[in-house]
């Protein structure tokens, strides 16, 4: 994802979504640009959009846009 990042787009975001939970994922954990689910219901959808659209999960709040930055 890092050389892809590099040489494509630097913004680009990675969406891994498993149907059951398991110990591994291609998604790095240190990744902010990544997102990561395990099980997949009715919520995966909007978490999703809202992972995209740039919602901050840790602080519960649209993150800045790149202008309030």
């Amino acid at each position: 994802m890092n050389e892809y990042r590099d040489c494509v787009n630097p913004d680009v975001l990675l969406i891994v979504a498993g149907m059951i939970v398991t110990r591994s994922s291609v998604v790095s954990p240190d990744d902010k640009r990544g997102l990561n689910i395990a099980g997949f219901d009715t919520h995966a959808p909007l978490l999703i959009n809202r992972f995209i659209l740039g919602f901050d999960a840790v602080n519960g709040a649209e993150a800045p846009s790149e202008e309030e930055k």
